[in-house]
């Protein structure tokens, strides 16, 4: 079923502490990177009183943000694999949590969720928890990061995301850490919006 936008200002509307998700694939041309950053506008003039979320990563993430910034620079909400992740890709006004800074309790949810959500990555998710150095734990931050985008960290004032968009691979939309965020956003009934529904909204 398509999701209209007035059926997602309802949504944010019902919410104390409204949070739109936005992040997709790394792989994008110019012409997509463009139409992402007016559509990060769009969003953040259409709903002043919500913030975003992002991952930081090159590509979609940053077209999103670069949009919600030109209007509501002090509402982006940045979560990193470590801290010293993509640190010329911030902004002086964003609020910015990485992964090491959750307490033990919201690392094993976060752990958890993960496992739910991907379950062929156990081995990398496994690596992290008994810290196994190496590329598989390497790899395993970038999905716990991305964990932690949906779920949030109330011990750090970061709450749950309300909704979640996303530009994804046509080809393949559930694959690499674009599919796992959206599947851990399903398993936590958070609904999920990729450019088959968005698209049409700045219509």
């Amino acid at each position: 079923m398509k999701t209209s936008i007035q059926q997602l200002k309802r949504l944010l509307d019902s919410t104390q502490q409204p949070v739109i998700l936005l992040e997709g694939t790394r792989k994008i041309v110019n012409e997509e990177f463009g139409k992402l950053v007016l559509f990060g506008e769009f969003l953040a003039k259409k709903f002043p009183h919500v913030c975003f979320r992002s991952g930081n990563a090159s590509g979609s993430d940053g077209a999103f943000a670069q949009g919600v910034r030109k209007v509501v620079p002090n509402r982006m909400q940045i979560v990193l694999p470590k801290l010293d992740s993509g640190k010329s890709r911030l902004h002086n006004s964003d609020y910015v949590l990485a992964l090491e800074d959750v307490t033990h309790a919201e690392e094993k949810q976060i752990i958890y969720e993960s496992k739910r959500a991907t379950p062929k990555n156990k081995r990398l998710f496994e690596a992290y928890e008994l810290q196994q150095e190496g590329m598989m734990k390497q790899k395993s931050l970038y999905l716990l990061r991305d964990t932690l985008k949906v779920l949030g960290s109330l011990e750090n004032n970061l709450v749950p995301i309300t909704a979640g968009i996303f530009f994804v691979n046509q080809d393949d939309p559930e694959s690499g850490g674009t599919g796992h965020t959206m599947r851990v956003c399903r398993q936590n009934n958070v609904p999920v919006f990729t450019q088959d529904d968005w698209m049409k909204w700045m219509a």
